[in-house]
C-alpha cells in the first residue's frame, strides 16, 4: 500500500523481568531477566515510548519471563490517555513472579506476539525488544517469525556492564528498525525523540489528537502532518500543524435543528468531542 494508507500501528513491547537478583544457570535457548537498575530502565523508557503514540495507535507489552504473558489484563490496547496512564502504572508497581526461576523465554514470548499479530492483519506492526546480552538467542527466533510476517523491529540494549551487541543491531537494521544502547536515565530521550520520528516518517497520514488542555489552559483539537518533499527520493523536511480551539467548532456545530434536534461530534474511535450533555470537568487535562 502506499504510505499515506498506512493502517495504525499495533506496537508490541517485549520485556524481561527478573524474580531474582542472581539468576541459575539458563538452558540453551533462554535469556537472563534484568534486575534493579536494568529493570528499572527498561521499564522507564517504555513508559515514555507509549507517550509518544495517538489514540489511534494500539499497543501491546509482554512481561518476558519463563512464562511470556501480558503485563495485567490489557491485551490489544487502545493508546487512550486513560489507558497508557494505566500501563505505565503496571509497569512501575509490577513485582517479579516467583515462578519466573529467573529467566526470559524470548522464543516463547515471540510465540506470544507474532500469535497476536496473526490475529490483526489490519495493523502494521512494529516491535521493541529490550535485552542486556543473548542476542543470538533472541536472533533465531525473530528470524524463524519474520520470514512470513513483516514488522519493524527497534532494540534496546540495557546496561553499562556489557559491550555493545552486534546481533541486536543486525535485528534492528534488517527489520526495518533502530538499536539503542541504554546505559544510564540520560539515554531515555534521545531514543524517543529517535523513536517517534521513526515510527511517523514513513507515513504522509495526517494525525487527529481529540480534545486536550493546551498550556493555556484552553480545551483544543490538533491536526499535524509530515512535510515531505518528493524529488527523486522522498525527503522529510518536518511537521505542520494547527490547534483548533474546541469553543469554535460548537459554535457552528450545536445550533438547534428543529424542535428538539441538536448537533454533536464524535471521533474515529466513537469518542465523543461535541455534544450538548458533556459537562464541564468530564475532560481531564492531559499532560
Amino acid at each position: 500500500s502506499s504510505p499515506s494508507l498506512l493502517p495504525p500501528p499495533y506496537l508490541f513491547f517485549l520485556l524481561p523481568i527478573s524474580s531474582s537478583s542472581l539468576p541459575p544457570p539458563l538452558p540453551p535457548s533462554r535469556s537472563g531477566t534484568m534486575t534493579g537498575f536494568r529493570s528499572l530502565l527498561a521499564r522507564l523508557t517504555i513508559a515514555e515510548l507509549l507517550k509518544t503514540l495517538t489514540e489511534n495507535d494500539f499497543f501491546y507489552v509482554i512481561r518476558v519471563d519463563s512464562n511470556p504473558r501480558p503485563f495485567g489484563c490489557l491485551n490489544r490496547t487502545r493508546a487512550s490517555h486513560e489507558n497508557i496512564l494505566s500501563m505505565n502504572s503496571l509497569l512501575m508497581s509490577s513485582k517479579p513472579s516467583p515462578s519466573t526461576g529467573g529467566s526470559a523465554d524470548y522464543q516463547k514470548g515471540l510465540e506470544v506476539s507474532f500469535e497476536a499479530l496473526n490475529k490483526s492483519a489490519e495493523c502494521h506492526a512494529v516491535m521493541a525488544i529490550f535485552a542486556d546480552d543473548d542476542a543470538d538467542i533472541i536472533a533465531s527466533g525473530v528470524r524463524k517469525y519474520t520470514a512470513s510476517k513483516q514488522v519493524r523491529i527497534f532494540t534496546f540494549q540495557v546496561g553499562t556492564s556489557i559491550k555493545k551487541q552486534p546481533g541486536l543491531v543486525d535485528i534492528a537494521t534488517t527489520n526495518g528498525g533502530m538499536f539503542w544502547h541504554l546505559e544510564d536515565y540520560t539515554d531515555i530521550f534521545p531514543a524517543i525523540n529517535d523513536f517517534g520520528w521513526e515510527l511517523r516518517k514513513q507515513s504522509s497520514a495526517a494525525v487527529f489528537v481529540n480534545r486536550y488542555r493546551n498550556t493555556f489552559g484552553n480545551l483544543v483539537l490538533s491536526l499535524s502532518t509530515p512535510v515531505i518533499h518528493h524529488g527523486n527520493t522522498s525527503t522529510h523536511l518536518g511537521v505542520m500543524g494547527v490547534d483548533v480551539p474546541l469553543k469554535t467548532l460548537s459554535h457552528i456545530i450545536q445550533r438547534q435543528l428543529g424542535s428538539a434536534g441538536y448537533g454533536f461530534m464524535v471521533d474515529n474511535n466513537g469518542q465523543l468531542v461535541i455534544h450538548p450533555l458533556l459537562k464541564k470537568g468530564w475532560v481531564r487535562p492531559r499532560p
